[in-house]
């Protein structure tokens, strides 16, 4: 069966392999006679193969033959099996592998995944840091600003463009700080929150209930979850 199975690879490259011309038996002492033999050709060797294994309804072509196939098939499942077998021995070398050093690997993943957040916050960390740096050197602007515009009262139409004028500058200010992710902490009317505010004096208040902020002196601002300035603020002592 190998020598068959040569002699279809052969086939393939060479198309039309065929055995050597015999002289013909009949015509062989005529052929010695006149010196000059008669040739007849056999049969092209897959048809012989095909004669003898039973089957030759493919005509010329041998692959197209049902002896050929089912060798073929034979052929296919006998590598499907062994491939079976690899992937067998591959997936017990792999389990032998998880079971020694499983452990060890996820010890490894754990620790790299640590790693992994612990340089995210400190990345994340440098970064809100420097913004805060940068919105404390601007506070002192943004509180001259504050005071300059509350303290004027205008006595004419030129005092109120600059007050007008100074209120524009204040806001762009603020919507510069915004564009940091800085915010102004909520104060009158809302509950006195010592993480957020600084009380400089308590006060009776009418309008206010008690451990309410009822004035604010200075703006107090964060950043996301980071405190910049605490506010400073009046706290009602009501009634």
């Amino acid at each position: 069966m190998a020598a068959q199975r040569l002699l279809v690879l052969v086939s393939l490259f060479h198309g039309n392999l065929g055995f050597a011309p015999q002289v013909h038996p009949a015509k062989s002492r005529a052929a010695k006679s006149s010196g000059s033999p008669t040739y007849w050709h056999a049969k092209p060797w897959w048809k012989v193969w095909a004669s003898e294994s039973g089957s030759d309804e493919g005509g010329d072509d041998i692959t197209n033959s049902k002896a050929f196939l089912a060798k073929k098939l034979e052929v296919l499942n006998k590598d499907q099996a062994k491939l079976a077998a690899d992937l067998e021995e591959v997936n017990k070398e792999i389990a032998a592998e998880n079971e020694e050093w499983g452990s060890q690997i996820k010890q490894l993943n754990s620790e790299f995944t640590f790693l992994q957040q612990r340089t995210f916050n400190e990345s994340r960390d440098a970064v809100t840091n420097a913004r805060v740096e940068v919105v404390k050197e601007l506070m002192e602007v943004v509180d001259n600003m504050n005071r300059a515009r509350t303290a004027l009262v205008p006595e004419g139409a030129g005092q109120e463009a600059i007050i007008a004028y100074y209120g524009s500058t204040f806001d762009k200010i603020e919507g510069i700080l915004g564009d940091f992710g800085v915010t102004p902490i909520p104060t009158v009317g809302e509950e006195f929150n010592p993480e957020l505010m600084e009380a400089i004096m308590m006060q009776p208040s009418e309008e206010y209930a008690e451990d309410l902020v009822c004035m604010e002196y200075q703006k107090g601002y964060v950043l996301g979850e980071r405190l910049i300035r605490a506010a400073m603020v009046v706290v009602s002592s009501g009634m």
